[in-house]
């Protein structure tokens, strides 16, 4: 199975048959009418659940249920999401575009928070991740 995200829309390519299948992700849930950012960032879990960033934060996709959720507890309000990874304890990082790294556990809901700090010479070199 192969992800693709664009402006609107989510695309499964399944590999066996070569078939492309679209799923909407202009849905509704509770603190946001709709999800109509293009995506900036695609990861899937060992649960096979979609991660997205946006412009407008992170979001989960549960592909079972197609149910979307938006991560809330996050250090900064609605971050610009560019770049998503999981690490191999099943943590994921996040960048973000001008609000540095947050390494997010969802098992116990908790994040650790990076940013550049100019009188911290080991801190980020900068805020924006790509």
């Amino acid at each position: 199975m192969l992800w693709i995200g664009t402006n609107v829309w989510l695309i499964l390519l399944d590999r066996n048959t070569n078939q492309f299948i679209p799923l909407a992700i202009a849905k509704q849930y509770s603190d946001h009418p709709v999800l109509n950012e293009p995506v900036q960032a695609l990861e899937v879990d060992k649960e096979g659940n979609v991660w997205i960033g946006t412009e407008e934060g992170l979001f989960q996709l549960n592909t079972q249920t197609k149910n979307l959720i938006r991560i809330k507890n996050l250090p900064v309000k609605d971050p610009f999401v560019t770049e998503l990874k999981f690490s191999p304890s099943g943590r994921l990082w996040i960048g973000t575009d001008g609000a540095g790294l947050i390494y997010y556990s969802r098992i116990d809901n908790t994040y650790e928070h990076y940013v550049h700090n100019m009188l911290d010479p080991t801190s980020l070199q900068e805020n924006n991740i790509e």
